[in-house]
């Protein structure tokens, strides 16, 4: 959803300024767009995506401007990941529809190992600090079944799930995460858009 801290997290991923971010109401990202930075000899890519602002679904516009984009960039992508705000963790339609935009767009089964949630908000912000024992259970559990329901596969790979707190980043939890991810991400083979889709 839009404020979920999908630029902060990707600007702490690249250990850049890259992406605008912002505490206002109106959503600072309208448009996919990638950066990158040289982080210890490996060049990082991320893209921004857009935030569907309802939280309900995600519209068609929506899934074509990012299927456009996609297709011009013609981008390997390592994982797919979906960002949520800690604080409020809904599995929403929106979140739905993106698992399944991935999933058809980057050619079914394929993609499934290629999935990870990142919660953001999840340490430093009050008034409550979310259970992330019960964030990382439930959430893998919707994501999973949901990945089942779409795909027919009953056995689908484990869904990582990581913490990082885009408003505490110098934090032991945050880095630690980060790390954890990084490692994910660049133990994935990179996969292409299925042109078909």
């Amino acid at each position: 959803d839009s404020g979920s801290g999908k630029s902060s997290f990707g600007n702490m991923y690249l250990q850049k300024q890259i992406f605008d971010v912002s505490d206002s109401a109106d959503p600072c990202t309208r448009n996919p767009v990638f950066g990158m930075n040289e982080i210890g000899g490996l060049i990082r890519r991320f893209c921004d995506t857009e935030g569907h602002c309802d939280g309900n679904s995600v519209n068609s516009q929506q899934i074509q401007k990012l299927a456009t984009y996609l297709g011009e960039k013609n981008p390997q992508v390592n994982g797919i990941v979906i960002v949520l705000n800690g604080q409020c963790p809904r599995f929403s339609q929106g979140v739905k529809d993106l698992i399944k935009f991935a999933y058809k767009s980057f050619g079914g089964e394929k993609i499934l190992a290629h999935i990870s949630v990142v919660f953001t908000r999840c340490f430093a912000v009050l008034p409550k600090i979310p259970d992330r024992t019960k964030l990382n259970k439930e959430y893998k559990a919707h994501i999973m079944n949901y990945i089942s329901e779409i795909s027919g596969i009953q056995d689908v790979p484990d869904v990582p799930v990581f913490f990082a707190d885009c408003d505490d980043p110098d934090g032991d939890e945050t880095k630690s995460n980060l790390i954890q991810f990084h490692g994910w991400a660049v133990s994935r083979t990179t996969i292409t858009l299925n042109p078909k889709s």
